[in-house]
């Protein structure tokens, strides 16, 4: 069961960017309750041995135990001044040092300038292009980073992603899943690797060539 969900998760769920820390931090507030149940359970023992008045103080020590832990979060991490402090750094930085950070930028995300780029070249011409490493126009989608790197960054980006630590199970999975998957679909893992326009392909929508129309 384990080795079947993993597969599930890792092969056909799909990368998610999130923009704000939002979720973390709602997770993390979130794990309190679980470590209040401790605290509660540790009073419901005393009230069994008699060292407490009322099953009442259960319900304070598990309240009191998620309260000490939200207003400790809150109070000394400060997770919602991580944003602040982004945008107010982020505020002026100039686009060539946005690129080099990320893969993914607004010229490679805009399905319309990567259309027109591909079917009008001559309209974007000294415009910076949302192409791949070998020059071709390519659109970023979440997952789909190799679309950007050359052969020897996809090599790079493969082997640092197994697991290898000799003490966690998935670092046998890991080689598991890649021994089958040379053996079923050995030509998969090539196909995949090519831009989806150099196919014709984009974001599942199929591109052709504009064709002249004769009056």
């Amino acid at each position: 069961v384990y080795c079947y969900y993993r597969f599930i998760h890792l092969r056909f769920n799909k990368v998610a960017q999130y923009t704000t820390p939002y979720l973390d931090v709602t997770v993390t507030i979130a794990w309190g309750l679980p470590l209040s149940i401790l605290a509660a359970a540790s009073a419901y023992w005393g009230v069994r041995a008699a060292r407490l008045p009322s099953y009442w103080c259960v319900l304070a020590a598990f309240f009191a135990s998620f309260a000490l832990w939200v207003f400790g979060y809150i109070g000394l991490v400060r997770p919602y001044s991580f944003k602040e402090d982004m945008e107010e750094k982020d505020k002026n930085m100039p686009y060539e040092a946005a690129q080099a950070n990320t893969i993914y930028s607004w010229f490679n995300c805009n399905p319309i300038f990567v259309l027109k780029c591909h079917f009008c070249p001559d309209l974007v011409k000294g415009h910076v292009q949302p192409a791949s490493k070998d020059g071709k126009v390519c659109i970023y989608e979440p997952g789909k980073d190799y679309w950007f790197m050359d052969d020897e960054q996809r090599k790079k980006v493969r082997l640092g992603t197994l697991q290898n630590d000799w003490f966690e199970i998935e670092t046998y999975l890991d080689y598991l899943m890649r021994f089958l998957e040379s053996i079923i679909c050995p030509k998969r893992m090539e196909e995949a690797m090519a831009p989806p326009l150099e196919e014709g392909f984009i974001d599942g929508a199929v591109l052709e060539e504009p064709k002249e129309v004769e009056p």
